[in-house]
């Protein structure tokens, strides 16, 4: 067995249900505890490297009592914030708040800073301390300001996952932690919203910030940032808000301050609830759903369209039925 430095060795232990509760939570611990003892002593691991996990006596009712007087051992080599975060979800689900919030702590040390922000949205983290929730969102809400000296930032990316909560959100909190054991952990279950009043919401907060900003650039503000104003504007399809900020999106992009995929997005959606012809060719619609293929909705003419596409470097379109995942 090969165990760097950096590996994170995840020791679950289990009982079977004879007992009480605790005296099966201790029998667990002794069992873990004996398991650690001796890879420290074979591999020469350190402590910090261990992460222990506790299983509740009924989760496998369903096997007999000899399978559940075990410890499983699991080896994370990579992104092992991610580990942190399944950690923190499990102490949450069966443990203390307490060590939920130290690994908390500890994935917001090691995780990239666009995905901070996902612990609040999270519905999981709802049980949390409302103290302990306090001071995870200070923690997260200074990294912003100190990586954009601004605190615009952050409310732009809450934003732009408030405009995904009916969209990409549950895989994005998916992508959060590494499941290495599927049985334990549930699933965030996002409470069901209408997406168009969210939609209608966002719109809202948008147009409050926009005027105020111009539209906000990329270096300022952040390249997710400045997606989720543009998402917000083509998914409340409002095209009078379109109308007005079409022009600063494009200046943007010519600078390299706004990116053209999404602003020919939003071109021809502006175009499609007009009634009138598609010019970038990025408005699909599912021709058949069991294999993915898309048609691309009308749209003015395809040599034209692939020459305006090539003047920004996008990719020209071939065929006008294909297999394709959307952006969303």
């Amino acid at each position: 067995m090969s165990i760097d430095s950096n590996d994170i060795i995840n020791i679950f232990g289990s009982t079977d249900s004879i007992g009480t509760t605790e005296a099966n939570r201790i029998l667990a611990n002794k069992r873990i505890e004996s398991v650690q003892n001796q890879l420290t002593r074979l591999f020469k691991i350190k402590t910090s490297q261990f992460i222990q996990y506790s299983i509740p006596e009924n989760l496998y009712m369903d096997k007999s009592k000899a399978e559940n007087r075990k410890c499983d051992i699991i080896i994370s080599k990579n992104e092992t914030y991610k580990i942190f975060y399944f950690k923190m979800l499990f102490e949450i689900q069966y443990g203390s708040q307490q060590e939920a919030f130290k690994y908390a702590m500890r994935f917001l040390d090691k995780c990239p800073l666009d995905s901070k922000i996902l612990l609040l949205f999270d519905p999981r983290l709802s049980a949390l301390d409302r103290k302990l929730m306090n001071r995870i969102v200070k923690r997260i809400k200074n990294e912003y300001y100190s990586e954009y000296k601004n605190a615009i930032s952050f409310q732009l990316d809450s934003l732009y996952f408030r405009d995904q909560f009916t969209r990409s959100l549950e895989g994005d909190l998916n992508n959060c932690y590494t499941n290495v054991y599927p049985e334990l952990i549930d699933p965030p279950n996002l409470p069901i919203i209408d997406e168009k009043q969210n939609d209608s919401m966002n719109l809202k907060f948008t147009l409050t910030i926009i005027p105020k900003l111009s539209f906000p650039k990329i270096q300022e503000y952040g390249r997710r940032q400045n997606k989720a104003l543009i998402y917000t504007l083509i998914h409340a399809e409002d095209t009078i808000a379109i109308n007005k900020y079409l022009p600063l999106i494009e200046q943007n992009c010519k600078i390299g301050e706004s990116e053209w995929q999404y602003y020919t997005l939003l071109c021809d959606r502006n175009l499609l609830l007009k009634n009138m012809p598609q010019i970038y060719g990025t408005q699909m619609r599912v021709i058949d759903g069991s294999t993915n293929i898309m048609k691309i909705y009308k749209f003015d003419d395809l040599k034209l369209m692939n020459e305006r596409r090539s003047k920004i470097n996008l990719p020209a379109i071939t065929d006008t039925s294909y297999s394709v995942k959307l952006l969303r």
